[in-house]
C-alpha cells in the first residue's frame, strides 16, 4: 500500500512539472431532472456543447495527457450522447469516473455503460427516506428512481460509490445511507463540504454547524492528526498544475469549482488555453507563500484544507481565509485536543 501511495504521490508531481492536466473534469450539460437547494449551479440553460465538439474536446484531453476524467453535470444521463462520450474516452485510454443521480437509469443505458469499463458510477443520495431525501432534490418520486437505477447498475456489476453532501437536515439520518451502501456493496462518501453557487450563495442555513461538523471529523480514522505543516514554496492549489474543467458551454475553467473562464474550446485550441492562458500561468505560479497574512499567520493552517476556489466563491479573495474551511479547521483542532485528554486519562 505504501509503495503504491508513492508512485501515486510521484505521478502528481511529475504531473505538476509538467503541467500535465492528470485529471480533468467535464459537464457534458448543466440540465438536471432534479432541483436541489444545494446546487452549486446558477443556471440549468446555457449553449450546450453538440456531440463532435464533445468527442474532439475527450481526445484533446487526451493528447494532453490526461489519465483520469470525470463526466459530469447537471444530469449526464439526459444527453442520448453519454455512451458515445465516454467510449471515445475509453478508447483514448482514459479512466472514466460517472457522477449522477442515477434517476433516469434503465436496463438498456445500464448494460450500455457497464461495457465501457467505467472506473466507478457515483450517484447521489442525500437520504433512505423518501420524504427528506425528495425534499432535497426537489423531485417527487426522485429517491425510488434513484435506488431503481442503483439496482440496475448493480445487477451489471458496475463499480458503484454512493456520495451522501451532509446538510443540517439529512445529517442524523447519514448513516442510514451508508449501512444501505453496505448492504448494495457499494462504497459511500459523506462530504460536509458544500460547494458555494456560482451566484454566491453560501447555503448558510443548510450547511453543518460547529458540533455536527466536529462529530463527522471524530468519526473519521484520521481525525486527530495533523496534515503536512504548510511550506511557503509549495503550490498552493492543483488547478492549472494538474487539474482543469470543461464546461458544457465549452468554457475551460481552473478546476469544476473555479467559476472563472481561462479560454473557450469554440475560439481556441484545449492546447493554447492549457498552455497560455494567463490565468492558468497566474495560478501556477502561486504558493502557499502568497497567502494573505491571515492565513499564513493562522496557528490553525496545519489543519486547515482551504479550497482557494471557494474561498473565491466566499469572500471574493482567493488568497484570503475561507469560512468554510476556518471552521473545518477549528472543528478538526477541537477534535484534536478532546482526544488528547481522552489519551491522557487512559
Amino acid at each position: 500500500m505504501r509503495h503504491a501511495l508513492t508512485r501515486l504521490q510521484g505521478l502528481l508531481r511529475t504531473a505538476e512539472n509538467l503541467h500535465q492536466p492528470l485529471a480533468a473534469s467535464f459537464s457534458i450539460t448543466r440540465r438536471c431532472n432534479e432541483h436541489c437547494r444545494i446546487c452549486y449551479l446558477a443556471s440549468g440553460s446555457r449553449n450546450e456543447i453538440g456531440t463532435n465538439k464533445a468527442l474532439e474536446t475527450v481526445s484533446e484531453l487526451a493528447d494532453l495527457g490526461t489519465l483520469f476524467l470525470t463526466i459530469t453535470g447537471g444530469e449526464p444521463l439526459l444527453r442520448s450522447d453519454l455512451e458515445e462520450i465516454i467510449e471515445r474516452a475509453r478508447d483514448k485510454g482514459l479512466a472514466v469516473k460517472l457522477l449522477t443521480n442515477a434517476t433516469l437509469m434503465d436496463p438498456t443505458r445500464a448494460r450500455r455503460l457497464a461495457g465501457l469499463g467505467l472506473l466507478s458510477v457515483h450517484v447521489t443520495m442525500f437520504s433512505t427516506r423518501e420524504q427528506l431525501h425528495d425534499s432535497i432534490t426537489g423531485l417527487a418520486g426522485s429517491l425510488f428512481r434513484t435506488r431503481r437505477g442503483l439496482d440496475l447498475l448493480k445487477a451489471e456489476g458496475i463499480n458503484l460509490v454512493i456520495h451522501t453532501p451532509l446538510i443540517k437536515s439529512n445529517y442524523a439520518f447519514r448513516h442510514e445511507v451508508e449501512a444501505f451502501a453496505s448492504e448494495l456493496e457499494a462504497g459511500w462518501i459523506e462530504d460536509a463540504n458544500i460547494t458555494p453557487g456560482e451566484d454566491g450563495n453560501t447555503f448558510e442555513k443548510d450547511r453543518l454547524g460547529f458540533e455536527q461538523l466536529k462529530q463527522v471529523i471524530a468519526e473519521r480514522d484520521t481525525a486527530h492528526k495533523h496534515v503536512q505543516a504548510a511550506i511557503t514554496d509549495e503550490p498552493l492549489c492543483a488547478a492549472g498544475l494538474r487539474l482543469l474543467h470543461v464546461d458544457s458551454d465549452g468554457s475551460v475553467k481552473p478546476c469544476i469549482q473555479d467559476f472563472r473562464a481561462a479560454g473557450n474550446i469554440f475560439t481556441q485550441t484545449l492546447k493554447d488555453i492549457w498552455n497560455n492562458s494567463e490565468l492558468l500561468r497566474e495560478l501556477r505560479s502561486r504558493t502557499r507563500g502568497d497567502l494573505d497574512r491571515v492565513c499564513a499567520n493562522c496557528q490553525d493552517i496545519g489543519l486547515c484544507g482551504r479550497c482557494s476556489a471557494v474561498a473565491l466563491l466566499e469572500t471574493g479573495n482567493d488568497l484570503g481565509p475561507s469560512p468554510s474551511a476556518c471552521l473545518e479547521a477549528r472543528a478538526k483542532k477541537a477534535v484534536e485536543m478532546e482526544l488528547g485528554r481522552l489519551e491522557g486519562k487512559m
